[in-house]
C-alpha cells in the first residue's frame, strides 16, 4: 500500500510537472484559485495575418519589467528571455504586464499592505516552484531528486495563502467596525443631521430637479392642486 501511495504521489508529481512547465512561461498563474486576465498587447495582429509585426512595449516599461521579474521570477524570466520571433515579442508583453499586474495589486490593496506582500511572495515561490518542475521537464532530473523541496515550497505556498486571508479578513474587520462607528454617530445625530439635509435640499433641490437659491414659501398640506381646465 506505501508503495502504491508513493508511485499515484509521483505520478501526480510528474504531471503537475509537465503542466507547470509549459503554461508557467505563458505568464499563467500557478497558484490554484489565482485568475489573471491575459496580458494585454497593444496593436497585436490578427490572427492568420503573420505578416504584420506585432509592436514591441516602450523601451522603459520593458526594462522596469524585466528588472522586477529579476527581482522576483528569475526562472521564468530567464525562460522568456530565450524566446525568439512572434513568440518573444509576445513575452516582452509578458513581462510588462507581469510588473503592471503587481503595481495595480499594490495600489487595490494600499490600504492593507500585507496582502501586496503576500501576493508577491506566493508569486515568488511559484516562480521557484517553476524551476524545479523545469529542471524536471527540460534537464531530465530525477523527479525524486527534486521532490523534498518541490514539497517544501507547496507546503510555504499554501501557508502564505493562508497568510493572504487572514490579511483580508483582517481589512473586512476593521472596515466594519469603521461602519459601525458611522452608524452609531449618525444615530446620535439623527435629527442635527436630518434638518441639515432637509435645509440643502430645500435650497437646492435634488439632481435632475434644482431649485433656486430663492425658495418660496412651502403650500400647506391642507392647500388643494389647481384645478385642471377641460
Amino acid at each position: 500500500m506505501a508503495s502504491l501511495r508513493c508511485l499515484t504521489m509521483n505520478k501526480l508529481i510528474r504531471t503537475s510537472a509537465l503542466l507547470l512547465a509549459t503554461l508557467a512561461p505563458l505568464g499563467i498563474p500557478l497558484s490554484a484559485g489565482a485568475q489573471t486576465p491575459p496580458p494585454i498587447r497593444p496593436n497585436q495582429p490578427a490572427r492568420g495575418n503573420n505578416q504584420q509585426q506585432q509592436q514591441s512595449p516602450p523601451q522603459e516599461e520593458l526594462n522596469e519589467g524585466i528588472k522586477f521579474m529579476q527581482a522576483n521570477a528569475p526562472h521564468r524570466l530567464a525562460v522568456l528571455q530565450k524566446l525568439g520571433g512572434r513568440a518573444g515579442a509576445n513575452a516582452q508583453w509578458t513581462v510588462v504586464n507581469q510588473k503592471k499586474r503587481f503595481d495595480m495589486i499594490k495600489a487595490n490593496n494600499a490600504d492593507s499592505p500585507e496582502i501586496y506582500q503576500a501576493r508577491l511572495r506566493e508569486y515568488q515561490i511559484n516562480d521557484d516552484i517553476f524551476d524545479l518542475c523545469y529542471q524536471v521537464r527540460w534537464a531530465s532530473k530525477p523527479i525524486a531528486a527534486i521532490e523534498p523541496q518541490l514539497r517544501a515550497k507547496v507546503q510555504e505556498l499554501f501557508d502564505v495563502g493562508i497568510q493572504e486571508r487572514q490579511a483580508r479578513i483582517d481589512r473586512l474587520e476593521k472596515q466594519l467596525a469603521r461602519l459601525k462607528k458611522e452608524v452609531d454617530n449618525d444615530k446620535a445625530k439623527r435629527d442635527e443631521l436630518v434638518a441639515k439635509n432637509y435645509q440643502s435640499i430645500r435650497k437646492e433641490g435634488v439632481p435632475g430637479a434644482p431649485l433656486s437659491n430663492a425658495v418660496p414659501s412651502e403650500p400647506g398640506l391642507a392647500d388643494r392642486p389647481p384645478e385642471v381646465k377641460h
